[in-house]
């Protein structure tokens, strides 16, 4: 087993750099215990009706409105973009490598790049997220192997998102995450008969995208253009009409409909819960898969969880590794190291696994 970990001064540099941001519950706003079951419910429904939110939060409608005003005005909850690449032919990978890589405009094809990070473990890597055309994927994978030298190529299948604000104490106006407790909590879904059965059924992780089996659409080259502008410029109709795409705007909204009918592009209500500083890539196989669903359903009640399940590709020998789960966490301050203490204990006795933390500006050599 591999375990890549950041050297713990790394981590309490990061922690000086973000105590002196700003951050915006220093603005006078109170965070309200309705507001976060506003927002919960948000996400739940997906649905900005005043009406069907205050349903789920048993509140009269004029209090919702109110709250919903309040916190969407403080960007506490956005719109966003989310395109099924696998429905126009292309297919979602994640590269994870050692080697900076310079210049993206050598791949292969016209890949759609979704986004690139610089993450830190035992030395710097880089994490790269893109679309790459299906007849120019034996190509793109050659063009790592061969050129970008050590890499890891997972295959994405599906994406999955959960929000949770049970941690937060309103009071107090921070995040009380008690990560031993929460490490028992997944000890008990795990071997608790029936437990993960009842759990699944009320899971608050929300499948946002999935491979579609149907025939695929084509596009030509505008609308890819256009489709990569709606996950880049998210609900910013306007940046998005003044980018160097050179695409205007009414022609934005002929394409949006045109998607959305396809069943391409679809609309999401992100939420984000207050003061999370620190993000970090958890990417786990060889697993049984009630330990798997034990361990998503437990992390599911942090702050933020995103996670892709992945097929990896071996460099060496090209066969593929099925069932991997690659898991973003968004933690509050401090909580990088408190998760290391207590999760590791999990997952060395049950996966393989690696471990990279999101370098949030530290300049690497």
């Amino acid at each position: 087993m591999t375990v890549y970990l950041i050297e713990i001064e790394l981590v309490l540099w990061l922690n000086e750099k973000f105590k002196s941001s700003s951050n915006r519950l220093k603005s006078g706003f109170k965070l309200r215990t309705s507001d976060l079951r506003v927002l919960e419910a948000l996400f739940n429904v997906q649905s900005l009706d005043p009406k069907q939110i205050a349903r789920e939060v048993s509140l009269p409608e004029k209090v919702v409105r109110r709250r919903l005003g309040a916190l969407r005005e403080r960007k506490f909850f956005e719109k966003k973009y989310i395109v099924n690449y696998w429905k126009i032919g292309f297919v979602p990978l994640l590269i994870v490598t050692r080697d900076s890589i310079e210049d993206l405009k050598n791949l292969p094809g016209k890949p759609l790049i979704r986004f690139t990070k610089r993450v830190l473990a035992s030395v710097p890597y880089r994490i790269l997220s893109l679309a790459v055309p299906s007849e120019n994927l034996d190509e793109t994978l050659r063009y790592f192997y061969e050129v970008i030298g050590e890499v890891d190529i997972y295959f994405l299948k599906s994406f999955h998102e959960s929000v949770s604000f049970r941690f937060y104490d309103v009071e107090n106006m921070c995040w009380k995450i008690d990560f031993s407790a929460l490490s028992l909590y997944i000890k008990e879904i795990m071997f608790k008969e029936g437990y993960l059965e009842v759990l699944k059924e009320s899971s608050i992780i929300k499948a946002l995208n999935k491979q579609c089996s149907a025939k695929t659409v084509k596009l030509d080259e505008w609308e890819l253009k256009g489709l990569y502008g709606f996950e880049k410029f998210q609900n910013k109709i306007f940046i998005f009409s003044k980018s160097k795409l050179g695409i205007s705007r009414t022609k934005i909204y002929k394409l949006k409909r045109k998607m959305e009918n396809l069943g391409i592009l679809r609309t999401y209500i992100d939420v984000h819960p207050p003061q999370l500083m620190e993000n970090l890539f958890l990417i786990i196989k060889k697993c049984n898969e009630m330990f798997l669903d034990a361990l998503l359903l437990g992390l599911s009640e942090l702050p933020k969880l995103s996670y892709w399940k992945a097929t990896e590709r071996n460099s060496t020998d090209k066969t593929e590794e099925e069932n991997i789960v690659i898991v973003r966490l968004s933690l509050t301050e401090g909580g990088f190291i408190n998760f290391i203490e207590n999760f590791t204990k999990i997952l060395i006795d049950e996966a393989d696994f690696k471990i990279y933390v999101e370098n949030q500006g530290l300049k690497t050599k």
